[in-house]
């Protein structure tokens, strides 16, 4: 019997949680295995509100982002 604390239960539980993704990934082509192109296009977008923020602040007041 394992106890409800214990690594192998949480290993497995989080097994269950996540085998919907891992099975809608095996079997659908279109998915890709990670979301390397969504975050590159999320970038530029990320950069430039950075630099907009920077921008409004003017250099007394910049600050790592």
């Amino acid at each position: 019997m394992l106890s409800s604390n214990s690594d192998t239960v949480a290993v497995i539980l989080y097994e269950l949680k996540l085998s919907p993704a891992l099975l809608s990934y095996c079997n659908d082509d279109a998915i890709e295995i990670d979301n390397s192109a969504a975050e590159r296009g999320l970038r530029s977008m990320a950069i430039g509100r950075r630099d907009l923020i920077v921008d409004l602040k003017g250099p007394a007041q910049w600050r790592r982002l």
